[in-house]
């Protein structure tokens, strides 16, 4: 009798109206089955002035009545049938693209992956059946997440004795270039959600030092470190990075290295560890490749002008061409496949690459008709066809954009006998 006095005072003080009802208010923990244990949780949410779930028989208040109500909730039942598969019954995916709680996660009960991110609704929902907690780390059922695990070296090589491990300034250029994607999520708000655990405390404590106080030099690029440093649970959720001086031998120059449509790279940029810009871009550049994506859009050609991505090496670190004028100007971002074909065996100069006229052939003046020029080169220092120079190749074709963004593998888990290997033979630029 103490506890139904406590329970009748708490109930004084709750008698808003619920925000949405609750489809099977019997299943009061909202785990997915109506049993015993339900009792247990009608109780708490009656003390705590849960209207939500205490609220039994909808009258937007909470009294003793709804004891009796919550128990023939209970004989009646409910239909927690999950047809998509995603550990989310039916009727609490109401399909209006804004989680409210449990039973009412906005997402689609005919589609396992609402947000199409490679992760069902159910681990971002609940966490994964591994124990992983991707909703308190930051995932939306409604809105596209990228989860990555970094782990680093620290190293004297090349400069003064230094860390590797990724810093704040790098991270939030990744995030706020992923949050401007031009993807389209239920929630009604574009951008992917990029969450990056680099060990910096609470759930984010996956990210580590590698082979701490060992000084490394290089480390052999494999899926090695992803196997020995990121939890078990972690994979198949989590891309695996490992920030580190350089790659497979003392003397290589590469800024990184990934496996193509996977979930495994690194990024190697020596002694210009501080420099927060171009390990954003290189990051972004390297996890693309776990997304499916080549130096060249589509394909494997590079520093095609009309490329306008951070997979260009001519975009990498100077960014993308926000003006048309061939160059980077600083911005963090993939294609967005809005350039033309430029056909290198009839290039109009007064078009340039989106309508500012460039010299491709490098006369001192813009020609009035075409020329042929091999202009997939870097810094536009062009060539004529058949010879190589600064360029990719020694052809002149038909150069195409990619809409990256559109093209993406979220989450590609090819982890094949001989995945696919892309190293970036980009050196990193003095500042």
């Amino acid at each position: 009798m103490k506890h139904l006095a406590a329970i009748v005072l708490a109930a004084g003080l709750a008698t808003a109206a619920a925000a949405q009802s609750h489809p099977c208010p019997a299943d009061t923990n909202v785990d997915g089955q109506v049993s015993p244990t339900d009792f247990t949780a009608w109780v708490a949410a009656y003390n705590a002035g849960d209207t939500d779930i205490a609220d039994q028989n909808g009258d937007g208040a909470i009294t003793p009545t709804d004891f009796t109500a919550w128990i023939n909730n209970y004989n009646t039942g409910c239909n927690l049938n999950d047809g998509d598969n995603d550990r989310v019954p039916d009727i609490y995916e109401n399909n209006t693209g804004q989680y409210y709680r449990l039973f009412a996660t906005g997402t689609n009960p005919n589609n396992p992956d609402s947000d199409g991110d490679n992760l069902f609704d159910g681990d971002e929902i609940y966490g994964t059946t591994t124990g992983v907690n991707l909703p308190g780390m930051g995932a939306n059922p409604n809105h596209k997440t990228v989860f990555v695990e970094i782990d680093w070296t620290e190293d004297n090589h090349d400069t003064s004795f230094h860390s590797h491990r990724p810093r704040p300034g790098m991270v939030s250029r990744v995030q706020t270039a992923f949050a401007n994607a031009p993807l389209s999520n239920p929630d009604g708000i574009d951008g992917v959600d990029f969450i990056i655990d680099y060990g910096q405390g609470g759930l984010f404590n996956g990210g580590t030092e590698i082979l701490d106080g060992t000084n490394p030099e290089y480390l052999d690029f494999g899926y090695n470190w992803l196997l020995d440093y990121m939890d078990e649970s972690r994979r198949g959720y989590f891309h695996h990075g490992v920030f580190t001086h350089r790659y497979n031998s003392p003397t290589n120059g590469s800024s990184g290295v990934a496996y193509l449509n996977s979930d495994a790279f690194f990024v190697t940029l020596y002694q210009f560890w501080d420099w927060d810009e171009a390990n954003a871009n290189t990051l972004m550049h390297e996890i693309g490749h776990n997304f499916g994506l080549h130096h060249g859009g589509f394909e494997s050609r590079n520093r095609k002008p009309n490329y306008n991505s951070v997979m260009n090496y001519n975009n990498q670190f100077p960014g993308i061409d926000t003006n048309c004028d061939g160059f980077g100007d600083g911005v963090l971002d993939y294609s967005r496949g809005f350039n033309p074909d430029l056909n290198e065996n009839a290039l109009v100069e007064a078009d340039g690459i989106c309508g500012v006229p460039i010299d491709w052939n490098e006369s001192g003046s813009i020609n009035g008709g075409t020329v042929s020029r091999n202009i997939n080169c870097s810094n536009l220092n062009t060539t004529s066809c058949g010879s190589t120079g600064s360029c990719d190749d020694n052809t002149c074709d038909v150069l195409r954009d990619q809409n990256d963004w559109q093209a993406m593998n979220f989450l590609g888990q090819s982890r094949m006998i001989h995945p696919v290997i892309i190293e970036c033979d980009n050196p990193v630029p003095s500042r």
